[in-house]
């Protein structure tokens, strides 16, 4: 784990433990130590939060992700290896308009805080609403269908897909990516070997957990490693 402060990497996680998975990617946005307030944060488009939370798993973990896809056809697994550089793409443009049956429609990308009043809706309305929300109009099936498109011309890191192929069947779909929850479950096994870290020390030395904390990380896997005779 990288030395963003690790104290506040604990935070995070012992404070996203009871949180909505839409709070969490929040929360691990002021980690990045941005300065900005959590509602700055939730305005942001959902492209730009994510490509942010993406710069933010870089900076603690590297650019070179893992993962497994399991082929929907035949039930296979495949794991996978990827990096950052092919999950990014261009900025998002925060606001535009379309034409729709001679009439132009204003569009605003959707954010955090969209997300969580769609969220409370049935799952069969969510889409609906969101749209409404984004765009001040009751659209018809087609015109929604329209404006997604252009949402997601406007903001293509909103919703990350892999192209993947099953080597086996040569069944091919895309594969959702989400690097909120990907970098919550890095960030929770993180804190795990960190508390693990700080309970052997603090027994070994008598040390505070802030005063563990506050030694460098090489310096304290140098002292674990004597304490555990690695």
């Amino acid at each position: 784990m990288n030395e963003i402060a690790a104290g506040g990497l604990l935070e995070a996680w012992e404070q996203g433990q009871t949180q909505h998975p839409l709070h969490r990617a929040l929360t691990l946005l002021c980690v990045g130590e941005t300065g900005e307030s959590i509602d700055a944060l939730a305005a942001l488009p959902i492209g730009e939060r994510d490509r942010r939370l993406l710069a933010l798993r870089c900076r603690l973990f590297g650019p070179r992700f893992e993962a497994v896809a399991s082929f929907p056809e035949c039930q296979e697994t495949l794991d996978l290896t990827f990096t950052a550089d092919q999950l990014s793409s261009a900025p998002p443009t925060c606001a535009a308009e379309m034409c729709l049956a001679n009439r132009m429609i204003p569009i605003r990308l959707p954010n955090t805080i969209d997300l969580l009043e769609v969220a409370i809706e049935p799952p069969a309305r969510r889409a609906q609403v969101l749209l409404e929300r984004c765009t001040g109009q009751d659209l018809s099936p087609q015109e929604g269908a329209a404006a997604e498109q252009r949402m997601a011309e406007l903001d293509p890191m909103a919703q990350i897909e892999m192209q993947l192929a099953c080597p086996l069947c040569g069944y091919t779909w895309a594969e959702p990516f989400d690097i909120s929850s990907y970098l919550w479950t890095e960030v929770g096994d993180g804190a795990m070997r960190l508390l693990r870290e700080i309970h052997v020390l603090a027994n070994a030395y008598g040390w505070s957990e802030a005063q563990i904390l506050s030694v460098p990380p090489r310096r304290r896997r140098a002292y674990l490693d004597m304490v555990t005779g690695a």
